[in-house]
């Protein structure tokens, strides 16, 4: 699927697992190869706020879609971090994070960040400061024999 297809079934698949009267889903996503994270806002048309959860297939999609996205651009390397405001069904705002720390909470460790890249490289134009000393720690933490 390309990418559009893949934002397309992230959209269905939020606004299905959304209460009935929804006017605005917010989603940050934050994104590694060995881990995903979710942050869910649904605000209902009377402004309440309910919890939701993310729905089943939404890391799967979300993953296809990073490694369909690098595929178009490899230089650049993979997206860190999204996000997505839907306020109708077909009405969104998306945005991607190639190049910011995503700030992931808790904190990853410097190694998940050169698997990362292991998998998706980038240019050494595309590596940003913050980039460059987690793989820096990284190369520190396996030389002191540390695990992956």
């Amino acid at each position: 699927m390309n990418p559009e297809q893949l934002i397309d079934q992230m959209v269905a698949k939020l606004a299905d697992a959304a209460p009935a009267g929804w006017a605005r889903i917010d989603v940050k996503v934050w994104a590694s190869v060995v881990a995903f994270q979710f942050e869910i806002m649904v605000r209902l048309a009377d402004g309440s706020m309910p919890a939701v959860s993310a729905p089943a297939g939404l890391t799967d999609l979300a993953a296809e879609l990073r490694a369909e996205m690098y595929e178009e651009d490899e230089d650049r390397g993979a997206w860190f971090s999204a996000t997505l405001a839907l306020t109708a069904p077909d009405e969104r705002e998306i945005s991607f994070n190639f190049d910011e720390d995503p700030q992931w909470w808790p904190s990853l460790p410097p190694t998940v960040f050169a698997l990362d890249v292991e998998e998706f490289p980038r240019s050494d134009e595309n590596t940003p400061d913050w980039l460059r000393e987690k793989l820096v720690e990284a190369v520190a933490y396996r030389e002191e024999g540390g695990a992956q």
